[in-house]
């Protein structure tokens, strides 16, 4: 199963059947009839039935259970249930189990496309998309590669042969990456991360991101229940990615959402910025949180 509560294997048991769609097997065990809920937990944990918490079958991994037969030991020994809720209980004999294993088959909403291994369901999916951000460059911190009478422009020069005028909008594109992280299957979804983490930007490299380059924009939650299942929810971060100065080489500084363009004539470039406090623009955090991990 494994289990940890006492029991005892009957003879015969397990039958093992294997076939092309993956098997099946069934075992018969007698345990207490006081650890019937103990077993129920061991066999689907957290009394949700369903994939993914159901047992494996020991030696087995591919088959799960699938279902769960309860029945006294010896039926004709019942002590009337002490609750007064109708039930009888059979402490003298204990009880039968009888646990049916078989491949997990999957809903619409938990369907595994790997036809090789279908217990590959999808938990984490994630997407980007590419776009940019526009920016004005200075005037100040370019030059007209060629004069107003032909002549080269000369590095450092500020005769106004190389000026640019104020009528000329110099725009550029910032390059971003849009990160889309779906987190699927999500039993209790971290509220507090979310909202600890809206707004700021990696502290560590995340998602394979440099730091204070990932800026997490938010996350959308949904469910849906049906008559039978948990109902999961459904998790989509979405962050933006931006680093001015990429690809970054070994010992690259990265340009990400702290930065800001800072004009300085010939020497306009992008630099770090922070608050009168000194705490950065962009505050800084752990996305780890948002699956759970330490802030």
């Amino acid at each position: 199963m494994p289990i940890r509560i006492p029991y005892e294997e009957l003879e015969g048991s397990p039958t093992i059947t294997m076939d092309r769609k993956g098997g099946s097997a069934e075992r018969k065990l007698r345990i207490a009839w006081s650890n019937i809920g103990a077993a129920i937990l061991e066999v689907f944990p957290g009394a949700i039935f369903g994939y993914p918490y159901n047992a494996q079958m020991p030696g087995f991994p591919w088959l799960r259970a699938q279902s769960m037969r309860i029945e006294p030991w010896d039926p004709k020994n019942p002590r009337p249930d002490s609750f007064g809720l109708g039930t009888n209980s059979y402490p003298g004999g204990g009880a039968l189990l009888t646990i049916n294993y078989a491949p997990n088959e999957f809903d619409d909403n938990q369907t595994s496309t790997d036809k090789k291994n279908p217990e590959n369901v999808v938990f984490l999916e994630q997407s980007i998309a590419v776009s940019g951000e526009f920016l004005t460059w200075p005037n100040q911190g370019v030059r007209w590669e060629t004069g107003t009478e032909g002549s080269a422009f000369i590095a450092g020069n500020n005769d106004k042969r190389w000026v640019v005028n104020e009528d000329i909008k110099v725009g550029i594109v910032i390059p971003m990456l849009d990160h889309t992280l779906t987190w699927n299957y999500v039993k209790s979804p971290p509220w507090d991360a979310i909202r600890n983490c809206i707004g700021k930007v990696n502290q560590d490299a995340f998602n394979g991101c440099a730091p204070e380059t990932l800026l997490f924009l938010g996350a959308t939650a949904s469910r849906s229940f049906s008559t039978i299942g948990f109902p999961w929810w459904k998790l989509g971060y979405k962050f933006a990615e931006k680093c001015m100065n990429a690809p970054l080489k070994p010992k690259d500084v990265p340009q990400g959402w702290n930065h800001f363009l800072r004009p300085n004539g010939a020497n306009t470039k992008f630099e770090r910025l922070v608050k009168a406090n000194g705490d950065p623009v962009y505050a800084l955090t752990r996305f780890r949180q948002l699956f759970g991990g330490k802030a």
